[in-house]
């Protein structure tokens, strides 16, 4: 009687001991992975409430916009990647050998992959929305219906991107240098697993080569003309400061936009150095610097959109620095998760893999510095005045 009930309590007492060794290696695995984990938390807790108040701030202050739109976009992107993708990742550091799954690997896959590539996007028709403000202010402009539309083509990207391989990087058993078989979140390395890493490896660089093309043509014409048209502010500043007014003839739009000393204009060069000091022109100074229209009734377009230009293209770059350990980590196959990986090597290659999603937490700081009005609004939702 007794050899009929040993093979089952010794299959017990083995998958037992396989189970005990397996959490062993995952508490071990998280103690390696902690400082991320820290790291991961605290982004979090600042990522929630600052991509929240950015969609506040923006909903209710700031009128209807193309910009507006992109930039709740970019929020509500943002912060489901804080409320999704981040606590995904800790309750993957801690259950890696474990809670690999059929259901969870995908689901963090397109969790993490998903608004990656719709940020990019976003950032991408920002740019060129750019471009057309600054470059051809007196064109027809994007409409914040038309800017909703454009949204569709982001969102279609990040599917094609991401959706078409989620169902294979499941979960998947390998061998350890303990002896053990455990399971992890990757692609499989049979067919046809390995053909589609390959292939979104691939379509992920195509995407960031195509949109860094473009980003570069869009910022270099927004520079080349912002710089033209400071220029052109300086050269008749200091001819409004030494009084000099441009030649009257028919076909000198120059004049016209100047406009002749002798139209009851009181100038004073007090008044301009006064303005060139604060970098705050008066109205008379204005009459004079506009290039938009006669007697300062137009803003230039350097005025109205480098600030907003510069906010843009700051975020841009944030996004293109934090996006390249991603794209070049995507191209191989996850061999940093063992057992006797250092624990330094693990934490880099952690940070590395989930910096852009961490790049979130940074966009309300910079709309919070580049953006006076931002910061103004601010402080009104919070005190609530």
């Amino acid at each position: 009687m007794n050899s009929t009930t040993h093979p089952d309590e010794l299959n017990a007492s083995r998958a037992s001991s396989s189970e005990d060794a397996v959490e062993k290696l995952n508490s071990e695995l998280f103690q390696k992975l902690l400082p991320s984990t820290i790291i991961f938390t605290v982004l979090i807790c600042a990522g929630l409430p600052g991509n929240l108040l950015v969609l506040l701030v923006y909903l209710k202050k700031f009128k209807s916009s193309a910009t507006r739109v992109f930039v709740v976009a970019m929020a509500v992107c943002d912060f489901s990647a804080s409320l999704l993708t981040i606590p995904l990742a800790i309750v993957y550091f801690r259950l890696m050998y474990t809670i690999s799954g059929p259901t969870f690997c995908p689901a963090m896959y397109f969790s993490l992959s998903f608004p990656i590539v719709v940020s990019g996007c976003i950032l991408l028709c920002v740019s060129l929305d750019r471009r057309r403000r600054v470059c051809q202010p007196f064109r027809r402009q994007l409409s914040p219906r038309q800017a909703t539309f454009i949204l569709m083509f982001p969102l279609g990207l990040g599917v094609l991107a991401t959706l078409p391989f989620a169902p294979f990087h499941d979960g998947i058993e390998f061998t350890t240098s303990t002896g053990l078989t455990v399971r992890k979140c990757s692609f499989r390395q049979e067919y046809p697993g390995y053909i589609f890493r390959q292939i979104q490896g691939g379509v992920l660089v195509v995407y960031a080569t195509v949109g860094l093309v473009v980003l570069v043509i869009a910022y270099s014409r927004i520079l080349r003309r912002l710089r033209f048209l400071s220029q052109k502010k300086r050269d008749r500043l200091a001819r409004a400061v030494r009084g000099v007014a441009p030649q009257q003839t028919a076909g000198n739009k120059e004049a016209a936009i100047l406009g002749p000393r002798d139209q009851g204009n009181d100038y004073k060069r007090s008044d301009c150095k006064e303005c060139q000091e604060k970098c705050k022109p008066c109205d008379r100074c204005e009459k004079y610097s506009s290039p938009e229209g006669v007697g300062g009734q137009q803003q230039s377009p350097e005025s109205l959109s480098s600030k907003t230009t510069l906010m843009m293209f700051v975020l841009t770059v944030t996004n293109a620095v934090c996006l390249l350990p991603y794209l070049i980590l995507a191209q191989f196959h996850e061999t940093f998760y063992e057992p006797h990986t250092s624990a330094w090597i693990l934490n880099l290659a952690t940070t590395c893999r989930y910096l852009p999603t961490l790049r979130s937490t940074i966009t309300p700081v910079i709309y919070l510095y580049f953006n006076p009005k931002f910061r103004m609004d601010l402080r009104k939702v919070l005190t609530k005045t």
